[in-house]
């Protein structure tokens, strides 16, 4: 019974996340009084996956143009070094938006521009 909770849970959150812009999402937790820093945190991991998803395709194409995934052992080699060049990359790319935030005066916290949405029943149907 346990595992179809979960799982439901799961499903709506998945679905939530898909179907919502995330500054909507930020103002949200904002308003439901979410401590600032986990907010923050969120924002900054959800921005990181798609800088690793982006370097992670970048090199993944580069290596299949220059056969890197031609046998089983190249494949393994490509994909070790894939790896290892992600870590160093993104680190790199994390350095980058470290000064980029810095030169726009980052103070440690986040702010996002909130409009005040009406609903009516009339825009549901």
């Amino acid at each position: 019974m346990f595992f179809f909770k979960a799982f439901e849970a799961v499903s709506c959150m998945q679905m939530l996340i898909l179907t919502t812009p995330m500054h909507r999402i930020i103002v949200s937790l904002n308003k439901f009084k979410i401590p600032k820093l986990i907010v923050d945190i969120m924002y900054f991991m959800y921005r990181f996956v798609f800088i690793f998803f982006s370097t992670y395709t970048q090199m993944k194409y580069s290596a299949k143009s220059r056969n890197g995934y031609n046998g089983f052992f190249t494949s393994c080699k490509t994909f070790g070094n894939i790896m290892s060049s992600l870590f160093v990359s993104s680190l790199q790319k994390l350095e980058l938006y470290n000064r980029s935030m810095d030169s726009r005066c980052y103070t440690g916290r986040l702010n996002f521009y909130e409009t005040e949405i009406k609903a009516d029943f009339s825009s549901l149907l």
